[in-house]
């Protein structure tokens, strides 16, 4: 693929360290340019999405789409960024998912954990301490501004919340993705805050 004169100018400033919060320095390393097909078009979307994310903020990681990186690196706004850009939708999807699930598990895993032991609380005591669990997710949803999770109901090793987190702007295929991505991310910081693999989380 022939990329665009825009995509050229965004990768000859492209340091390589500038997005490190969000996607390893050497991701776009030797082996990943010389094996993977179209291996420049690829960088190219990807660091436009990431550019995009930098000047929004955190909030920016879950608004991004295929959409917005590839009108981002066109030369014409009238016109595709360049011929078969759109195969690579799938695979920008796929990497994109991947960021936002590896940056939201990072600051899920910062916020400070009080270890409990599931197994040997009573229902009173797990109600008020997944309370304070849920607070502390959603003080780390806070920063993406896309709504939070309420505590409804818990019965033996499931644990139901309220969600009532939406993703602007986001269709609706992209949207159910990421939110299964960040529901399973919880699941694992909840059995994880209480050493357990038996709790099940259910959001409705």
């Amino acid at each position: 693929m022939n990329i665009s004169n825009q995509a050229h100018s965004l990768l000859e400033n492209y340091s390589g360290s500038e997005f490190g919060q969000y996607l390893s320095p050497t991701f776009f390393d030797e082996h990943f340019m010389s094996t993977q097909e179209n291996a420049e078009a690829k960088k190219a979307l990807v660091v436009s999405a990431l550019n995009i994310i930098s000047k929004i903020g955190p909030r920016g990681l879950f608004m991004a789409s295929f959409r917005e990186a590839e009108s981002f690196l066109r030369d014409d706004p009238t016109k595709s960024a360049w011929d078969g850009v759109l195969e690579l939708k799938k695979w920008f999807e796929m990497i994109l998912l991947d960021i936002q699930k590896d940056y939201f598990d990072s600051q899920l895993m910062s916020n400070k954990v009080e270890m409990r032991q599931w197994e040997s609380l009573s229902l009173r005591q797990r109600i008020d301490s997944v309370s304070n669990f849920v607070e502390n997710t959603n003080s780390c949803l806070d920063q993406f501004e896309i709504g939070e999770i309420q505590l409804f109901s818990i019965e033996e090793n499931e644990v139901c919340l309220d969600d009532r987190i939406i993703f602007s702007g986001l269709r609706g295929p992209q949207a159910n993705k990421l939110k299964e991505v960040l529901f399973d991310s919880i699941a694992r910081y909840l059995n994880f805050s209480y050493q357990s693999t038996k709790i099940k989380l259910v959001a409705q």
